[in-house]
This record gives C-alpha cells, sequence and structure tokens, in this order.
C-alpha cells in the first residue's frame, strides 16, 4: 500500500510513466531497510559469539565421560543447544539429553526407551500400555495408607516372634519385605503387579483403589560397591561407611508434602531405580527446584549440573565436587566469545553468562572452604578473564559481591575493592534515581528504594569488615544522608 501511494503521489507530481515511477519509488523504498539496517545492526550483530554452542557444550562436558550418563532439563536454554551440539557437532552422543517438560508424553517415552547415537535407552521398563496417554498421567499420593500397611507388619511380626511366621511370609508376600522400597512400590501400588494386594484391598470395604502411593518417605536400596565404581565422589565425612539406603522425601518447592506425582517424575524414579548408581543421572543447575521431588539433598554440583548421589549432602556438608568442578570450568568450559570487548549480548545470553559467573563463585567459595587457596585465586581470575564486566556488568544476581567476598578472603583487598565499588556505586545510583520522584511516585516505589539501600548496606558493611575504611566512608555517609531524606519525605504517607 505504501509503495502504491509513492508512485501515484510522483505520477502526479511529476507527470512521469507508469514505469519510471514504479522504478523511482522501488528506489526510494530501498532506503527504507538501509535505514533500519544502518541504526540497529550493532543490536544484532551476533558475528564472534558462539555462546549458543559453547555454553550447551558446558552442559554437556559437566558430565561423567564414562557410563552413558543422562542429564534431566527443563526449558529451551538449557535443551536446544545441547541437542544442537550432539545432533549437529557430533559433540557427547554417548550423553543423553531427556527434557522433563516432554516426559509427560507417551510419544516422548517411546523415544526415551530407544537407542540414539552412542547412547543407550534409558532404564523405563514400563509397557507402553502403562504410560500410553490417560494412563497414569498422575498418581496420588495417600500418607494414610502407611498406618494401614504398618498394622499388618506389626501383627505379624508379633506372631513370628511367637514362633509362627506364616502369617509374615503372607504379609511380604502382599507388601514386601520392605513395603517403602521404592521398586516394591512402582510395581505393587503404581502398576498393581500383585493380584494378592489388589484382593486384600478389596476387602478392607473402603474405597481404595489403585494406583496410588502408599507414602511420601520412599526409600530405595543402595548397592555399595555399584557407588563405589560409579565414579561420583564419596563425602569424606563417611569414610567406607555408604548408607544401606537413600530415603527420598517427596516434596514441592516449598518443601510441602506432595501430594501426586505426575507422569514425568514417575519416570524419574523409575530410572533411578534402574540405574542402580551404574549409569550417572544429572540434574541441570538451571531446572527448578519444582522440578527436584524433594532429592535437592542428595545432589551434588559438578558444573552446570547436580549429580544424583545416594548421600544427604545436606546433612555431610558436600554439595559441591570440588575437585570435578574447578576441572570442567578451569579446563573444559567454552565461553562463545564474551570476553571480547564490544561483544553483543542479548537478555537470554546475559542470563547465561549470570550462570557462570555464578558458578564460578560457587566453587570458589568450596575451595576456600576447604583451604585450596592457590586454586580459589585461580578460578576467580579467570572468571574476571573470560566472563568480563565489560560485557556483563557486576550485579548482585550474577554472584558479584560473592566474588568481592572471596578476593578480600584472599588477601586481595584491591581486586575486591574494584567490585565492591561498582555495586555500591549502583546501588547509590538506584537510590538517588528513586528520590527524583515525586512524593506519591516514590510512595508507590518505596519497596525498591529499600531493597537498594539494603544492599547498599551489605556493600558498607563488606568493606569495614575487611578495613577498606575509605570506600566504606564514602557509602556509608551517602546512604544516611539519602535514607534519611526519605525518611522525611515518607512521613505521612
Amino acid at each position: 500500500m505504501g509503495v502504491a501511494g509513492i508512485i501515484r503521489m510522483l505520477r502526479e507530481y511529476c507527470k512521469m510513466q507508469e514505469l519510471p515511477a514504479a522504478v523511482l519509488a522501488s528506489v526510494l523504498c530501498l532506503f527504507v531497510p538501509i535505514q533500519m539496517a544502518g541504526q540497529t545492526w550493532d543490536d544484532h550483530d551476533r558475528s564472534g559469539r558462539f555462546v549458543a554452542r559453547d555454553f550447551g557444550q558446558n552442559y554437556l562436558m559437566t558430565l561423567q565421560e564414562k557410563g552413558n550418563p543422562i542429564i534431566y532439563t527443563n526449558g529451551d536454554n538449557d535443551t536446544f543447544p545441547l541437542w544442537y551440539n550432539q545432533e549437529t557437532e557430533g559433540f557427547r552422543t554417548d550423553a543423553r539429553t531427556c527434557n522433563l517438560s516432554y516426559l509427560q508424553t507417551d510419544w516422548y517415552i517411546d523415544q526415551m526407551k530407544r537407542p540414539a547415537y552412542d547412547s543407550p535407552s534409558l532404564p523405563i521398563t514400563w509397557d507402553r500400555v502403562e504410560y500410553v496417554e490417560g494412563q497414569n498421567e498422575y498418581i496420588p499420593i495417600h500418607t494414610e495408607m502407611k498406618a494401614f500397611i504398618d498394622s499388618y507388619f506389626k501383627q505379624a511380626n508379633e506372631l513370628a516372634a511367637q514362633g509362627d511366621t506364616t502369617i509374615l511370609s503372607l504379609v511380604h508376600s502382599i507388601f514386601g519385605e520392605n513395603p517403602y522400597e521404592l521398586k516394591e512400590i512402582i510395581n505393587r501400588w503404581m502398576l498393581g503387579k500383585n493380584d494378592q494386594l489388589k484382593e486384600l484391598l478389596k476387602k478392607t470395604g473402603k474405597d481404595i483403589q489403585l494406583p496410588l502411593i502408599p507414602t511420601d518417605s520412599i526409600v530405595m536400596k543402595v548397592d555399595k560397591e555399584a557407588v563405589r565404581r560409579s565414579g561420583m565422589k564419596i563425602p569424606e565425612a563417611l569414610g567406607d561407611s555408604i548408607p544401606e539406603y537413600m530415603t527420598i522425601t517427596l516434596r514441592d518447592a516449598n518443601g510441602n508434602p506432595k501430594r501426586a506425582l505426575y507422569k514425568s517424575e514417575l519416570m524419574m524414579l523409575e530410572m533411578l531405580a534402574n540405574a542402580n548408581w551404574e549409569r550417572p543421572i544429572y540434574m541441570a543447575i538451571t531446572v527448578g527446584s519444582e522440578n527436584h521431588l524433594g532429592m535437592g539433598n542428595h545432589f551434588m554440583q559438578e558444573g552446570l549440573a547436580y549429580r544424583f548421589t545416594p548421600f544427604d549432602t545436606d546433612k555431610l556438608d558436600s554439595k559441591i565436587d570440588s575437585e570435578k568442578m574447578y576441572d570442567n570450568l578451569m579446563n573444559k568450559f567454552k565461553f562463545g566469545g564474551i570476553d571480547k570487548p564490544g561483544i553483543y549480548i542479548d537478555e537470554n545470553v546475559m542470563r547465561m553468562c549470570y550462570t557462570h559467573r555464578r558458578i564460578f563463585t560457587q566453587l570458589v567459595g568450596q575451595l576456600i572452604k576447604e583451604g585450596k587457596k592457590d586454586k580459589a585465586l585461580a578460578a576467580l581470575d579467570y572468571a574476571e578473564k573470560m566472563i568480563p564486566a565489560i560485557n556483563v556488568p557486576y550485579d548482585w544476581a550474577n554472584g558479584a559481591f560473592q566474588m568481592a567476598e572471596s578476593y578480600y578472603q584472599l588477601g586481595q583487598n584491591e581486586k575486591a575493592n574494584k567490585i565492591i565499588d561498582e555495586l555500591a556505586n549502583k546501588s547509590l545510583e538506584y537510590m538517588i534515581w528513586y528520590l527524583s520522584l515525586n512524593d506519591n511516585q516514590l510512595a508507590i516505589a518505596s519497596e525498591n528504594f529499600v531493597y537498594n539501600a539494603s544492599l547498599l548496606d551489605a556493600e558498607v558493611r563488606l568493606m569495614e569488615k575487611y578495613k577498606s575504611e575509605e570506600l566504606a566512608k564514602h557509602y556509608s555517609t551517602q546512604l544516611d544522608q539519602l535514607y534519611n531524606e526519605y525518611v522525611t519525605r515518607m512521613k505521612g504517607k
């Protein structure tokens, strides 16, 4: 419509013939995309940037080299770069990327049950009829059934103590020797493969129907020799005392008991039960805790992924395998050119840059805790080199505060001051901007002002703790002045 209008205008104004007018209009209109390209080229120039490829490889390089590992992912940015690397670059085709969002569907479970490239099928033994669409979409958790089961075991054990083991044998044949063991729950309660249990539930006269899960605290027997062979780090606090059982407490992201498990969660438990620690299973660190099934206390971080372990890593204070993680970050990971000055970094790439800086700070914190200060300093300096502030500005969200604190702990006050100064100045700028608003606007933005004031307060305290007194005094004075102005203006609001 725009070109036709220009042609008409030119024809009337210049008295030109149809062809010359059309040609002239087309030439003029060519300036529109040229103008657009000229003004926005630098905002879309991806030359020299290989972040999607390299960050995808970093996920895969986190995984153990042996054992055909499995990694659970969930979103686009932690899935498609991995698939690209495996299917196009031929990188780590021995590993299997399993997207939990798709694992809710029968067609995707079909794919996971087939080999792919150099990766064998996933350890899923369910028949297709047991996971086909409409079947076992979710299974409710009925914790009241635990008392029902325990009552039978109590009576049977009392009789067995008197010499009559007949009832105990019958109870074992119905519920299994350990009724809360993961494989027993899958086979008897989820898939209904025990006719005696079905008959017993009918005879109770209650409306109890399978499938169901009779407890929110499941145990899994641990093959200790398989764990020793697996290559996972065994926490020093354990020595050689690997636990007999792993306890899985089914919880949501807020720590509340789950009321049901969806198909993807059932498949996760199925794989965990059958892998037997001989096939490493990982969870990408970018997968939300709502997908952890309450097993976060069994995770050990090795880079961009947590490894499932049979240990309670929270209680053992062993959340990071610093040796593997150091090797991954320092020797294997690639950074897609983000260290080049002026490289274009969009919002999605910036989020992944934040993630990479954060895992460096997590590694450094663990190394300092272990007394490995030389390695900690090397990792900090390498993070500064490969993820420079010129492209990825310091921010609380990307671990910059922890970087400054670590530099202080390592006696590198000049490097620490540089980071904390930039963070404090950013907090200060936000506070000044909020105070430039009128009183009504400031009242609406009150929470944001107080938040930035709290950040600046924490930054000042860190400076004071490590004797950066001149810097601390500079920001402390301004913090007091600005906060007093805020309090004065907000009186009565």
